[in-house]
């Protein structure tokens, strides 16, 4: 008897362990545990990236899994609107069940620090929404430690406004975006294609940022250029040390002027420095009117190695592989290491730039401004393996360490 009633007592002490165990977990605010947190609904995104209704309790390190499914605004502007971050060592996580599951048909604001965007479909094509102001649709706005990662941003030529599908931006008493990576990403379709100022939209707008990565994305078919550096507001602007690498960037521009990459500042004085710029290892071809244009006298220690530049300007023939711009010009740029097979020329506008300097690079094709290139550039024939075909490889073993490494 004894016996049997120690064994009772330690089955009623395991009932109450458990129970109390039950109602704890019952109890705990979404993503207070190890396990992430399930979004489902437009409401459950809105709710959940801001921090408000049943997600205000959750911690900073939640992860938030976004289930499969098509969300937009209903109540709201911009859908998705993350002001809540989360820690150095633990970032909030929103992540798509899918990549291709996974469609937002509306806008991104991220205005909080330690963030991560991953496997998203952001898509215009259904967005209705007033477009009367400047128009993106990721913004990156006072905030730092972000990070995008395998998101699809896509659209059909007729959405977005003086800006980008991934946008860096700075307004007066905030803080300038810092440390962003930006990678395995496709960027493309942004901006009004049968608009003239369709050319004011693009792929990536920056205007502000200190420590940006993009690497390893494709940039493509967008209004205006694939990547443009743009500061302005009287020198208040700064850009810093970034780094864009590994990336194919091609098809971008429906206007002339309208570039792979352009590197510019706006007229104010004084300007907004550019400066710390790498732009290395990466494919640009078939850009509406030069693969890198430089229109800003206010850059500093910019780098652009083991690119290749294929038929840039293909639309618009005034334009080059390089093209500076007159007057505006560029400064302290070096292209090294690079294959450059113009479809028209490889430089434009020379007699304007201060300290760009061109050299140990491949040439296959007219040189345009000839005193660009000195004796330490190389000229060679059928450089690359079969372009049109979509083998951008090197043709000659021997010289395989210029151009985009593969």
């Amino acid at each position: 008897m004894e016996k049997k009633g120690k064994r009772g007592a330690l089955r009623y002490l395991l009932f109450l362990i458990i129970s109390i165990g039950l109602i704890i977990g019952a109890t705990v605010l979404p993503g207070q545990a190890d396990e992430p947190v399930y979004l489902s609904t437009s409401n459950d995104l809105m709710d959940a990236s801001r921090g408000e209704g049943r997600f205000a309790g959750s911690p900073p390190d939640t992860t938030f899994i976004i289930r499969n499914g098509i969300y937009f605004a209903e109540r709201v502007k911009v859908l998705f609107y993350v002001t809540k971050g989360g820690l150095a060592e633990s970032p909030r996580r929103f992540i798509g069940e899918s990549r291709d599951g996974v469609i937002i048909q509306d806008r991104a604001t991220i205005a909080a620090d330690f963030v991560e965007l991953h496997n998203l479909t952001f898509d215009l094509s259904e967005y209705e929404r007033s477009q009367n102001q400047s128009f993106n649709t990721i913004t990156i706005v006072n905030a730092g430690h972000i990070r995008l990662n395998n998101l699809f941003c896509t659209g059909k030529g007729d959405k977005g406004r003086r800006g980008g599908h991934v946008a860096f931006e700075y307004y007066s008493g905030q803080k300038i975006p810092e440390d962003i990576i930006v990678e395995n990403c496709v960027i493309e379709r942004f901006g009004r294609f049968d608009n003239p100022e369709g050319k004011l939209d693009h792929g990536v707008y920056i205007s502000a940022v200190r420590k940006l990565v993009l690497r390893n994305n494709e940039i493509r078919d967008n209004a205006g250029r694939g990547i443009q550096f743009y500061t302005s507001n009287g020198g208040i602007e700064h850009i810093s040390d970034v780094l864009i690498e590994n990336n194919i960037i091609h098809h971008n521009g429906y206007f002339p002027y309208a570039d792979g990459i352009l590197i510019s500042a706006g007229s104010s004085v004084p300007k907004g420095t550019i400066k710390n710029i790498t732009i290395r290892n990466n494919l640009i071809y078939k850009n509406a009117f030069s693969g890198i244009r430089l229109n800003t006298s206010a850059s500093e220690n910019i780098t652009i190695e083991n690119n290749t530049f294929y038929h840039n300007s293909f639309k618009f023939s005034r334009g080059a592989e390089i093209f500076i711009d007159d007057s505006r010009g560029g400064k302290d740029v070096a292209f090294t290491k690079n294959i450059f097979v113009p479809d028209t020329v490889a430089m434009k506008g020379w007699k304007w730039a201060e300290d760009v300097v061109l050299y140990d690079n491949i040439i296959d094709g007219d040189m345009g401004d000839e005193a660009a290139f000195d004796n330490t550039n190389l000229f060679i024939s059928a450089i690359l393996t079969d372009p049109e075909a979509g083998d951008f490889r090197c043709a000659e073993p021997d010289l395989s360490d210029y151009g985009y490494q593969f």
